[in-house]
Formats: structure tokens, sequence, C-alpha cells
């Protein structure tokens, strides 16, 4: 059995992990009811992707309702002693469908899929 070590944000009732994107950190909300991961694009172009750089346009549900999404590829994410290469994740704009938050996305249950 695999354990992980994480902490809970008191002041929000949520699982914050620490995580690294690419090699650059970022801090990702641990979201048992997501199935995929979700990064922040405003993140995702911060660590040197480009909109070029999308596979793929998809809708979405979020709490704030269906929002469209690209789908990045990235080298690596690295989280919760798990490392996943290559690995597909869903972007878009927190900001501008009205979420501001103290973290730079979601880490989903595909995330621990084959490990």
């Amino acid at each position: 059995m695999m354990k992980f070590k994480f902490s809970i944000d008191e002041d929000h009732n949520v699982v914050l992990v620490d995580a690294k994107l690419n090699g650059f950190s970022t801090r990702l909300l641990l979201d048992t009811d997501a199935s995929n991961t979700v990064i922040d694009l405003t993140t995702l172009l911060s660590t040197g992707f480009h909109f070029k750089d999308s596979i793929d346009k998809i809708k979405i549900e979020t709490a704030k309702g269906i929002v469209e999404a690209e789908v990045f590829v990235v080298k690596q994410l690295e989280s919760l002693g798990i490392t996943q290469q290559k690995y597909a994740v869903t972007a878009y704009d927190f900001i501008g469908n009205g979420i501001i938050s103290e973290f730079d996305g979601v880490l989903g249950l595909d995330f621990f899929e084959n490990k």
C-alpha cells in the first residue's frame, strides 16, 4: 500500500500538495472528485509553453460551469513521490473564468493511474 504525505489547509479545508511541473515548483489542490489534472493556463504558459503547443481543445465541467480548455503534454509532473512522464494535462485560464486561488491547478485521479 502506498502512503502519501500531504497537509490540509485548515482555512479552506482542502488538501494542497507541492508539485514540480517540468522542474518548476507549483502548488496543486488534490481533488479526488476530478477525473483529470488541470493546470491554470497562466502557470503553464509561464513554464515555457505556448498556445501552439496545445494538442487538443476540449470542454470540461468545473465548479463554475462548462469551460473550453486546452490539452498539453508536459515532459514531467512530480508530486507525492510520483513522477508522470509525457503526461497530458488540461489547462484553462483560471482568472479569466473568475477563479482566484492560492493554487496553480488540480491534481486529478488520472495522476495516480498505473502507479
